[in-house]
């Protein structure tokens, strides 16, 4: 049941800013001057950045014509990015929007060498340094899904090292340094269509068995699992395959775990589908059943209170 609870978890412009007046510069191109955005004496690496303030800054060559996306997928990839970086309580949802549209408020119409983003939250590792991301559109490689239009990725200013004993990977800061294949990345694929797809959901037939086999026997376990990836995929025929698993799951699974996550994954449907009354509906059911479940992992209850309202409620900002 951990595979089940953690496959769970979503695993998943407008430039707001929260600025200090300060930094007031960061979040615009600097274009009177040339400066080095990268480790130069102006970038946001040399500037002390308080606790959870987010900021951020252009490359200062001036902004590309950007493009609209998708913005359930913006959301689900943000919502990952919440979790692999252990914020979902650590920032508030102001921050966390601020910290959103830094991140995916403005993606360029075409891939360009010319246009990068740097987004920062102040103090998050242990030695005060700020978690920096590095938003860069690249071009798609000859391998990429048919009407790709570019490649999102996001690469951080540290490295992901499993530690030996404990089992799980820390994360070392690598203080003005890029190390390309070494730095920490997360990558999606920008479609001609709007589209915005996290990487690690392209289908696959290999994604597709491995939830399979996790699954085992329990049949609903694998609807509720691939209905998730059949979400958040590229190809839109999955979702209604995807809606058809959860209501089957949902109105036959023995157990509320696998029935909350039905409720969660259809919540996510219908935000997907643009329904947000029906995905506020789901979630309602979700949250009751939630209630009414006893020794729930503490996990999969953020899931339901903290993760799926805060996606809920960037949504409704946003659209």
């Amino acid at each position: 049941m951990k595979n089940f609870i953690y496959a769970a978890l979503f695993s998943m412009v407008l430039f707001n800013s929260c600025l200090t007046t300060s930094l007031n510069n960061i979040n615009r191109p600097n274009t009177n001057k040339a400066s080095s955005w990268v480790f130069g004496t102006n970038s946001i690496e040399k500037i002390k950045i308080p606790k959870n303030e987010i900021v951020y800054r252009n490359n200062p060559v001036g902004l590309p014509v950007g493009v609209e996306t998708d913005l359930f997928g913006k959301i689900s990839w943000f919502n990952s990015l919440l979790e692999t970086f252990d914020l979902h309580e650590t920032l508030s949802f102001e921050e966390k929007e601020t910290f959103f549209n830094a991140l995916f408020g403005f993606i360029p119409m075409e891939p360009t060498d010319d246009f990068f983003r740097v987004v920062g939250i102040g103090e998050y590792f242990d030695d005060k340094s700020p978690l920096l991301l590095y938003a860069r559109v690249y071009r798609p490689s000859d391998k990429a899904p048919a009407g790709s239009k570019g490649i999102l990725q996001f690469t951080g200013n540290f490295v992901a090292v499993r530690n030996d004993q404990t089992g799980k990977v820390d994360f070392m800061p690598l203080n003005s340094m890029l190390i390309l294949n070494m730095n920490w990345s997360s990558n999606g694929v920008v479609f001609a269509d709007g589209s915005l797809v996290q990487a690690a959901y392209l289908l696959s037939q290999e994604n597709e068995n491995k939830i399979k086999e996790e699954a085992g026997d329990n049949i609903y376990l694998q609807y509720v699992n691939l209905a998730d990836i059949y979400i958040k995929d590229e190809i839109k025929s999955n979702d209604d395959k995807a809606l058809e698993m959860l209501d089957e799951a949902f109105n036959n699974a023995a157990g509320s775990i696998i029935r909350i996550a039905a409720k969660l994954n259809t919540f996510l449907y219908f935000l997907c589908k643009k329904d947000v009354d029906s995905a506020e509906d789901a979630l309602t059911i979700a949250v009751q059943l939630s209630e009414e479940t006893e020794n729930i992992d503490p996990s999969f209850k953020r899931v339901v209170d903290i993760e799926a309202p805060t996606m809920l409620k960037i949504y409704k900002n946003n659209n």
